[in-house]
């Protein structure tokens, strides 16, 4: 269904939905962002490793990163909030950047699938900056209040090798 275009509204909608999840991370609200995942949420991010273009695949996944669903981002949020996790204080200012937003349809009413793309920015003390790049699918589901809840996420990074110091983060 990947030609089927959908309504300026709802193209609109899912954007300032992407808009929202990421001011709710940047501003540490780790409770309200997860008020916005489906309970049977996937929430995956495999890692990757380049290959030759000779080779029969261009990118063969070796493991994940992680690979949670509701009960281990509810985890992740509460390690989030904790205070005195040394990679976390002083907490890290950070700043994500949704961009190049797609939707489409799926074959079910309701449900759409998401591309975008994500740079994530952390800054803690003085010199560590940190930047990580990234392409989404997420599945979009309608909460049939008006608005959406995160189903399903698949994140795909452009680096090879992650060099942050840690993963205390959400894409």
């Amino acid at each position: 269904m990947a030609d089927v275009a959908v309504a300026f509204e709802t193209w609109f909608a899912i954007q300032q939905f992407l808009f929202r999840e990421a001011r709710l991370l940047d501003e540490d609200r780790y409770d309200d962002w997860h008020l916005l995942v489906a309970q049977d949420i996937h929430y995956g991010m495999p890692a990757q490793r380049s290959r030759y273009k000779r080779e029969q695949r261009r990118h063969a996944v070796d493991t994940d990163h992680f690979d949670d669903d509701f009960g281990s981002l509810r985890l992740r949020v509460e390690r989030l909030k904790r205070p005195g996790v040394p990679s976390m204080d002083p907490p890290p200012r950070t700043c994500r950047i949704v961009s190049n937003v797609e939707v489409e349809p799926t074959a079910t009413a309701g449900e759409y699938r998401v591309h975008s793309t994500v740079q994530l920015t952390r800054n803690r003390l003085y010199d560590e900056d940190e930047i990580l790049t990234a392409r989404r699918v997420d599945l979009l589901r309608g909460d049939g209040n008006g608005g959406f809840r995160l189903a399903r996420r698949e994140i795909h990074t452009t680096q090879n090798v992650i060099r942050m110091r840690n993963l205390n983060c959400l894409l």
